[in-house]
């Protein structure tokens, strides 16, 4: 459905931002993924998996994200509301 679409946009939009530019923002990611800001803010606020996400992108002292890591949360995240 539409949440997997969004929670998949914006989970693409972490995996593929170039650290090299200025910090993620959630206006950055708004402008990025065409989503409104509140949903943005929805999205990190109701999936902690995608906060975890977007805080890593901006802290250097944490390991690049894995894509391993991701599809193993993506696919326990939908056993679980699957269920």
């Amino acid at each position: 459905g539409i949440s997997e679409i969004n929670y998949d946009l914006i989970e693409t939009k972490l995996i593929d931002y170039d650290l090299n530019q200025k910090k993620m923002t959630k206006t950055i990611l708004k402008k990025a993924t065409n989503l409104s800001l509140s949903t943005i803010k929805n999205y990190l606020n109701n999936y902690p998996e995608l906060k975890e996400n977007y805080h890593s992108v901006n802290d250097s002292n944490l390991p690049p994200i894995s894509s391993h890591r991701l599809i193993s949360r993506q696919n326990s995240r939908f056993e679980r509301s699957n269920n």
